[in-house]
Order: structure tokens, then C-alpha cells, then sequence
């Protein structure tokens, strides 16, 4: 009994010496620095000896201008190899760049011009972003950025545009504006048509601030069709940097009576009803009042309804109260006005 006992412990020393050697094996591989495995990139990797277009100021403010302007970005190749410029980009077609040189060797100084011209309409705060790629090794991208605070020296309207009804003489006026101290002088208006014509009403005699000339500009009633056309007013100068200057005018040709819709297709006037019905709507261009003399048709199964008395916006109903014949079809309504002029408008009718 006393050997079994002496076994017994035997044994658990012996279990107790290897879990303690487990033991230390584990923390010793815990506290050990482990290593890792890197994946390695496809990309490039930039090298300190590539080169690289170091901006001295990449970011200007030009401040107040009133004509284009030119701002040279300075930069060096702070790198040891040879950077080769291989275009630039803008945020705006009004921004234009020229780099000095294609090839800058390292520790080369040079430049890029950025030459803006502000649209003559757009005035205030402006803003143009430069992208300049260039390669090294890398290819690479700075940015570069112009602001500026556009006031021009001449204000003047980009376009204008005329409505002119059948009938009517029409007119508009538009200004011109000069911030220098000493103003320029209008010596001569064109219109570049015979029934358009443009007068210089108000010329500048004080400072607003600003001189300020107004043109007014006329339209002649004559046979010009109807639909859009463009014409031009020309301005001749005493400005040398702006001796014409051109406005663009579209001109919109209506009638004065105006006829809605111009083709009806009739509908069914309801269960009760087995005519086809309609509604022609007639209007005044001037919004005066609509006079109608009379109304016929090309056709005996359409049948028209109307007041003969003076209204804002007459109405004619026409009822078909037959199908048409295959002869008969489209129809026609004639709807005869004498009032505020006379005219003689002309629908096409069609029926079930």
C-alpha cells in the first residue's frame, strides 16, 4: 500500500513538471516578436530620387481686375531626376496656360503663364482651377488655383430679344456702362436689318458711378416671318480695345390674333349626347377685344356656335353631328374677325 502511495505521487509530480514546462513554452512564444506577412503592392512606389515640381505659390489671389489678366507660377525640380510636363487642364476655356519648357532638369527653376479672360457678363468673385500632369518615374498631378474679383471696364448686355407682333411697331432699350475715368464715345449704331434700328437716346453726362449710355432699339412692322430670327446691333467706338461691338437680338414673330388649338379632333359630348364636340379659343395678342364677324365650314356636318358680341377671349363650339365622309375629312372652319383687326383664321377639323 505504501509503494502504491509512493507511485501516486510519482505520477503527479511527473504531470505537474510537464504542464509547467507547457507553460513556460507558451508565454515564451507569446512575448517573442512575431512576423508578419506583407503583401506587396502593384503600385509604384514614388522613389526620393524621382523629380518633382515644387510651387512656390499655388494658390493666388489677383485681387480687383477689370481686363484680362496673366499670373506666372513659379516652381523648381526639387527631385534628381528629369520631370517632363505633359499637359495641363482647366476648369474653364477663359483660363489658358503655357508652360515655359516641357523638360526641367533637377534643381530647375521655371514657370507656367495663366493668361484669364472674364466673360463680360459674369461679374464678381471668379475662380479657375489649373490640373498640371507631369511625369518622373510617376506620373503626377498639381493643382493650381487663380482667384480674382471681376469688375469690367464696359458693361454691356450679352443678347437681347424682341417680340414683335403682326402689326406693331415694337421697342427695348438696353444700357452701356464705363468705369474708367475717362468715358468712350458711341459714334455709331447699325441694325442688321432694314426694319431694325437702334438710336442712342441717353448719353453720359455725370458719374453714377459709371457713365452710362442708353440705346433704344426699334422693330418696324413689316413682312418678316413669323417663327425666331437673329439679327445684330452694332456699336462703333472710340475705345480702341473695343471699337465694335456686337449684341446679338433674337427677335420672336407672333400674330396678333392667335388661334387655340390649331388642329381639333373632336370628342363625344357624352352618354346623353351621340355629337362630337369641341371648343376653339380665339385671343388678342394686345389683349384687347376679340370681334367675330362670322364662322363657315368646309363641311355641312360641322355645325359652329358662337357670340358676335366684343370679348376678351371668344369661343366657337363645333359640333360634328354626322362622320365625316372619307371626302369630307379634315374639315375645315373658317372664323372670320373684325376686331381689333381684321383677319381670317383657318382650323382643321378632325372628326370620329
Amino acid at each position: 500500500m505504501v509503494v502504491a502511495h509512493r507511485d501516486k505521487i510519482a505520477l503527479i509530480a511527473c504531470v505537474v513538471a510537464v504542464a509547467s514546462g507547457l507553460l513556460a513554452v507558451y508565454h515564451r512564444n507569446r512575448d517573442m516578436p512575431r512576423e508578419e506577412s506583407v503583401q506587396e503592392s502593384s503600385e509604384p512606389v514614388a522613389s526620393s530620387n524621382d523629380g518633382e515640381l515644387l510651387f512656390s505659390d499655388p494658390d493666388v489671389d489677383l485681387g480687383l481686375i477689370r481686363r484680362p489678366a496673366t499670373h506666372h507660377f513659379e516652381f523648381v525640380n526639387r527631385g534628381s531626376q528629369d520631370v517632363r510636363i505633359l499637359g495641363t487642364k482647366t476648369t474653364c476655356a477663359c483660363a489658358v496656360t503655357k508652360p515655359e519648357k516641357e523638360i526641367i532638369k533637377p534643381n530647375e527653376n521655371g514657370r507656367i503663364s495663366v493668361n484669364v479672360t472674364p466673360r463680360a457678363d459674369r461679374r464678381g468673385p471668379q475662380r479657375y482651377t489649373i490640373d498640371v500632369e507631369y511625369e518622373s518615374g510617376l506620373k503626377r498631378v498639381s493643382q493650381l488655383t487663380v482667384r480674382a474679383l471681376y469688375h469690367s471696364n464696359l458693361v454691356f448686355p450679352k443678347e437681347m430679344s424682341l417680340r414683335s407682333v403682326v402689326g406693331n411697331h415694337c421697342k427695348d432699350s438696353f444700357h452701356v456702362w464705363d468705369f474708367r475715368e475717362h468715358p468712350l464715345e458711341i459714334t455709331r449704331v447699325i441694325g442688321s436689318a432694314s426694319d431694325l434700328t437702334a438710336t442712342v437716346v441717353e448719353k453720359p453726362t455725370n458719374y453714377l458711378p459709371g457713365w452710362r449710355y442708353r440705346i433704344e432699339v426699334s422693330l418696324a412692322d413689316s413682312p418678316r416671318a413669323i417663327g425666331l430670327s437673329t439679327e445684330t446691333i452694332q456699336l462703333q467706338t472710340t475705345d480702341p480695345e473695343n471699337e465694335l461691338i456686337e449684341i446679338p437680338v433674337t427677335i420672336r414673330r407672333i400674330t396678333r390674333i392667335h388661334v387655340a388649338p390649331s388642329t381639333l379632333r373632336l370628342r363625344s359630348g357624352g352618354a346623353d349626347n351621340d355629337n362630337v364636340e369641341g371648343l376653339i379659343s380665339i385671343g388678342d395678342a394686345n389683349g384687347e377685344p376679340v370681334e367675330i364677324k362670322s364662322v363657315t365650314t368646309s363641311s355641312e356636318a360641322i355645325q359652329c356656335t358662337y357670340s358676335t358680341l366684343p370679348e376678351s377671349r371668344p369661343l366657337v363650339r363645333v359640333t360634328l353631328a354626322r362622320p365625316l365622309e372619307p371626302a369630307e375629312s379634315p374639315a375645315k372652319v373658317h372664323i372670320s374677325i373684325v376686331r381689333p383687326i381684321v383677319e381670317r383664321a383657318t382650323m382643321t377639323v378632325h372628326g370620329r
